[in-house]
């Protein structure tokens, strides 16, 4: 940098300090702005940013001068005066999300004023910046549509891989089954080792071929499909008790009836998180399963007594669940794509899981 560009008087190059720091701020995307606080709980625009002429729409001259209640909406009036006289009484920067200073069909800003004070320590301006918050929404819409894309795609690919497993994987072994039995009937008695190989191997076969039924049947039971929600999760937790050892009940009521199939496949999802997460983390015996309607909606309650979730996972400030794993977010976005809601109670005496959709009797 040339050393002669810079001098004490407060120019660089040909531009002051002032005219710098009018530039830097029109290079500035957030929109700018410098209040003076009048006597009688008055603003007057004393600076603007180019960013915040685009975001109203208005011209400087509209603006330069002009008291806020002059810029922004009626309907608005009352909350800035009050966000702005907080900022004076507490003399500290402010921060809060409206619509008023920005178009309000089309933009959604998080605004910050920080005061200004004179020599003796009272507030004489207001510097506010607004940050468009317009596209952070629109990629969080973004993510939450390619989640749910993402999850069509993986009930698509389960039911494709259980069928799969079904119709072809376990007939398959089913028939390499019968051979080897075919075999031993035959060869029985002439060869003790022969025999005792033969025999392990179509033991192994057919557990084999449970496994895989069992697998064909958790990625896709086509009894949701055939039957429904009841009639699977009822399948689906004896299966479970089986092969797991927790004693599980579940009452469903008798009026619940077939529902959307969109419905009965995130509430089965969630009924296999949950109790895979019991299985796997909660250390309880027990488990109890409802499933109900009031109303317009459907409820899911899934509780334990195990030992809670684990305490990193807790917020000590709210006890709300601050960190969740794959399984969790999972459960919580299929029932948002439904317009429903997925809670999560947890303590050293157990976990309650809660799914409520809305879903009229004659939807389906």
């Amino acid at each position: 940098m040339n050393s002669k560009s810079t001098n004490p008087s407060g120019t660089v190059g040909s531009l002051t300090q002032s005219d710098l720091l009018v530039v830097i701020a029109n290079t500035v995307q957030d929109r700018l702005f410098l209040l003076q606080v009048e006597a009688g709980a008055s603003f007057r625009f004393l600076c603007i940013n180019d960013a915040f002429l685009k975001g109203t729409g208005l011209t400087r001259e509209q603006v330069i001068g002009k008291r806020i209640d002059e810029i922004i909406p009626s309907p608005f009036h009352a909350f800035v005066h009050g966000k702005l006289q907080d900022v004076i009484r507490d003399k500290t920067t402010t921060l809060w999300t409206e619509h008023a200073v920005l178009l309000p069909e089309k933009h959604e800003g998080e605004v910050a004023v920080t005061p200004i004070t004179d020599e003796t320590g009272n507030v004489v301006q207001l510097a506010g910046v607004i940050r468009d918050i317009n596209w952070r929404r629109n990629e969080e819409e973004e993510g939450r549509e390619l989640t749910c894309h993402l999850i069509q795609l993986q009930d698509e690919e389960r039911r494709r891989i259980g069928r799969e497993l079904h119709d072809s994987t376990a007939q398959e072994l089913a028939a390499v089954g019968m051979n080897i039995g075919l075999v031993l009937n035959r060869t029985e008695g002439g060869d003790t080792t022969n025999d005792t190989l033969l025999s392990d191997s179509l033991a192994i076969i057919e557990q084999c071929n449970r496994d895989i039924r069992t697998l064909a049947y958790l990625l896709h039971p086509p009894l949701l499909e055939d039957a429904g929600l009841s009639a699977a999760s009822h399948e689906y937790v004896n299966g479970f008790s089986q092969r797991s050892g927790i004693n599980v009940t579940i009452d469903v009521s008798p009026d619940l009836g077939r529902l959307p199939t969109a419905t009965e496949q995130a509430l089965f999802r969630v009924v296999q998180e949950s109790l895979g997460n019991v299985h796997r983390h909660s250390g309880s015996t027990t488990a109890a399963i409802r499933i109900w309607r009031e109303d317009d909606r459907v409820i899911l309650e899934i509780k334990d007594q195990g030992h809670g979730l684990p305490p990193d996972m807790i917020s000590a400030e709210d006890g709300r669940i601050s960190k969740v794993g794959v399984g969790i977010a999972g459960m919580r976005e299929r029932l948002r794509q439904l317009g429903g809601r997925f809670t999560i109670e947890s303590n050293t005496q157990g976990t309650t899981v809660m799914a409520m959709v809305h879903t009229k009797r004659n939807e389906l």
